[in-house]
Order: structure tokens, then sequence, then C-alpha cells
């Protein structure tokens, strides 16, 4: 639902959104979240992770 309001919101002409898909925000061995739901401190990292370079472009900042 999410990706199909940001696609939206694209073809409205909406400018300056990013998407981040959540499939893989806490990696793919199960370390990343503490009941398969909730980030543990490593999961939270690898978010950050992914987040950062995504951030980075929306603000301009290399």
């Amino acid at each position: 639902a999410l990706q199909a309001a940001y696609k939206s919101l694209l073809a409205d002409g909406v400018m300056g959104l990013h998407y981040i898909a959540g499939d893989e925000l806490y990696g793919t061995d199960g370390d990343g979240a503490t009941d398969g739901s909730h980030a543990s401190d490593l999961g939270f990292m690898r978010q950050a992770d992914v987040f950062d370079p995504v951030l980075r472009k929306a603000m301009g900042v290399q």
C-alpha cells in the first residue's frame, strides 16, 4: 500500500519523495529483530545503514 501511494504521488508530480522498501531493513539472517518484528540493536544499525544514503541524497549531502 505504501509503495502504491508513493507511485501515485510521483505520477501526480509530487517532488522530493523517497521510498525505502522494508523487506530487508533488519537483514536476512533473523538477527536484526528480537522477536521477528521488533528491531534489536543490530536491526537498528542495519536500518541506519539503509537510511543513510537515502537521507543524504534527500538533504543534498554527500
